[in-house]
């Protein structure tokens, strides 16, 4: 035997057993059914000891089962945080591609509006130059009939002239 347990055994056996009420009387320990009044000290010592030691298995159980709530709870947490963090993570890389892709967007619609400007510039001008076509056409018309008409004068009063 070690020597704490005998310290225990001694320290049992020297106590004065108070009397105690008949349902006190019996207790379920360990082994088996113990009745106070009809043992020896070392055996109600040893009772005793064997009663601690379910106590401290309770207590023992009781503790790693706290333990193993708390780490349950733990991993929910770590569970929910690395969860939490891939949906804060993906929610960013949305994000960015949204605000990515808004300024490509605004980038096109800088780009569309200055071609509009060049294509609105380029019928001013296409339409500019049809004008000008017209005008130089005209004009030529215009002299081509006074050329016309300069050499029908000119025939006609050359035709009209007599010489002696």
């Amino acid at each position: 035997m070690s020597a704490s347990m005998e310290a225990r055994i001694a320290k049992h056996a020297i106590a004065p057993i108070p009397p105690t009420s008949p349902a006190y009387d019996q207790a379920l320990l360990g082994q088996g059914l113990i009745r106070s009044p009809g043992h020896d000290a070392r055996t109600i010592a040893r009772a005793a000891d064997r009663a601690e030691d379910v106590g401290y298995v309770r207590a023992l159980h009781a503790s790693e089962h706290r333990m193993t709530t708390s780490i349950e709870e733990v991993n929910l947490r770590v569970s929910y945080q690395s969860q939490r963090t891939a949906y804060d993570t993906e929610l960013y890389k949305v994000r960015q591609a949204y605000l990515s892709s808004e300024a490509r967007n605004r980038a096109l619609l800088a780009r569309l509006e200055t071609l509009e400007t060049h294509i609105s510039r380029m019928e001013w001008q296409c339409q500019r130059a049809e004008d000008d076509a017209v005008r130089q056409m005209m004009r030529t018309h215009v002299l081509e009939a006074r050329a016309q008409i300069d050499m029908v004068e000119d025939a006609g009063s050359s035709c009209c002239t007599f010489h002696f």
